[in-house]
């Protein structure tokens, strides 16, 4: 029977970016689960490989975006927006970003690639009135028509816009909170950035967000044990540590 250690959260992403990647997870792992969007799954972009260990073997599992993990990292970045709005705004605002619809400037309809600045996540992940907010900011846009995600995933009006880090730091916390709810623990492929698990506060997000160095720390609520895995090895810290951050998302 499956138990609290036997359960692994992928995150940021709801489409595996390797089959290496999950063949080993699942040597380590006997579930593997990934946040998926609750409409419009048809973005989604399963190799062969994933639609076997998910439909013949079983060992992927599908889990909803939890509306209570939801609202809880909608009110840290509401308490985090009521006291740096500006600076945020400064860093990761979407008007010096190249956000612009195909075919916008002339008749050519060619699919644009997000920018690498950019990233996307599904709508159903996130509050409409934590998007209305980071749109009042200056932080968020729907997707432009005619854009593509990194994996080649068409974007959609279900799917947000938002600075790279800023949505890897979202999806972060999304994943730490839905992993509790589900009883799992969160994993990902992703070494770009790091966080570190001690206790939720809008101090820690908010130096996280707006810190020069790197890598960066973010202190989470919660104290167990997360992993990230690269290159064929497990990555672990075993005491509040809480590792990555930053398209389904």
């Amino acid at each position: 029977m499956s138990t609290v250690s036997d359960t692994g959260l992928y995150y940021p992403y709801a489409n595996f970016r390797s089959d290496a990647w999950i063949k080993a997870a699942v040597l380590h792992w006997p579930l593997v689960g990934r946040i998926m969007p609750i409409a419009n799954p048809w973005g989604l972009v399963d190799s062969d490989t994933v639609r076997e260990l998910r439909d013949e073997l079983g060992v992927i599992v599908d889990v909803l975006p939890d509306h209570e993990a939801e609202d809880e990292v909608q009110e840290l970045f509401f308490t985090v927006l009521d006291r740096n709005a500006a600076e945020l705004r400064g860093r990761f605002g979407l008007e010096a970003l190249p956000i612009e619809e195909a075919g916008s400037s002339g008749h050519d309809r060619t699919p644009r690639s997000l920018d690498p600045q950019l990233d996307a996540v599904h709508g159903s992940k996130m509050t409409y009135l934590l998007a209305q907010r980071l749109v009042e900011a200056g932080l968020l846009c729907e997707a432009p028509y005619g854009w593509t995600a990194a994996n080649g995933r068409h974007l959609g009006s279900f799917d947000y816009v938002m600075h790279r880090k800023l949505a890897g730091v979202y999806m972060a916390l999304l994943a730490d909170r839905t992993a509790e709810a589900n009883k799992m623990i969160p994993i990902t492929d992703q070494p770009d950035m790091h966080a570190s698990m001690a206790g939720w506060e809008p101090e820690s997000l908010a130096h996280m967000l707006l810190a020069e160095t790197h890598p960066l720390r973010l202190r989470t609520r919660s104290a167990r044990r997360s992993q990230l895995w690269r290159s064929g090895q497990w990555y672990r810290t075993t005491s509040n540590t809480f590792r990555s951050l930053t398209s389904w998302r």
